[in-house]
C-alpha cells in the first residue's frame, strides 16, 4: 500500500505541474468498493483520504471500477477527455458472489464503450499484471508495471503519469 500511496503522490505532483485544471476522484475497493470524493478540483483532499487508507487481504477491482464509471459518466464534464487510472497491489478476488475476473473485463469493455481511457498500474509481485494488461489493452490505455518499488522505478512511472497527464485532445465547440 506505501507503494501506491508513493504513486498517487507521485501522479498529483505531475498533474499539479501541468497547470491544467483537472478533476479528479477517489474510489477505494476492498471487500467493497466505496466512492471515497467524488470528481473535484481538491487534489490535496484526496490525497488526504489516500494516506489514511489502510489495506485488508480483499481487492475488488471490479466493483471500484463500476463506481469510478458511473462517477465519470453521471458527473463527467461534457467535453472533458474521461480516464479511469486504475492501481493495484494485489489479485482480484472478490465479490464472491461472482467471476472477480470476469467482472473486472466486463466493467473494461463497459468503461471503453462510454469513451473512458483505461490507464493500469500494478505493484508488486502479487499484482495480476496479466489482467491489468487485458483492462488496458480493452480500454484504449497504458499499463504500467512496479515490481521493486515506486523509488526505484520514477522516472519509468513519472513518464507514465506525464503522458497521461499531457494527453488532453482538444475538442471545438459551437
Amino acid at each position: 500500500v506505501d507503494e501506491l500511496k508513493n504513486a498517487v503522490e507521485l501522479f498529483f505532483e505531475i498533474l499539479k505541474d501541468t497547470g491544467e485544471i483537472d478533476q479528479v476522484g477517489f474510489v477505494r475497493y476492498s471487500t467493497q468498493a466505496e466512492m471515497v470524493v467524488e470528481l473535484s478540483f481538491d487534489y490535496d483532499n484526496i490525497n488526504t483520504d489516500l494516506l489514511n487508507t489502510k489495506a485488508t487481504a480483499w481487492t475488488n477491482i471490479g466493483e471500484g471500477m463500476e463506481f469510478a464509471r458511473h462517477e465519470l459518466e453521471d458527473h463527467g464534464r461534457e467535453y472533458a477527455m474521461k480516464m479511469m487510472v486504475i492501481m493495484t497491489d494485489g489479485k482480484v478476488n472478490k465479490p464472491a458472489n461472482r467471476d472477480p475476473r470476469g467482472y473486472v473485463l466486463e466493467e473494461a469493455k463497459l468503461a471503453a464503450d462510454s469513451n473512458i481511457q483505461l490507464v493500469t498500474v500494478s505493484f508488486g509481485s502479487d499484482a495480476d499484471k496479466s489482467l491489468m494488461q487485458d483492462v488496458a489493452d480493452i480500454g484504449n490505455g497504458t499499463f504500467f508495471n512496479v515490481d521493486n518499488g515506486v523509488a526505484e522505478k520514477e522516472n519509468g512511472l513519472r513518464a507514465v503519469f506525464e503522458k497521461i497527464a499531457t494527453r488532453r485532445p482538444v475538442v471545438l465547440v459551437d
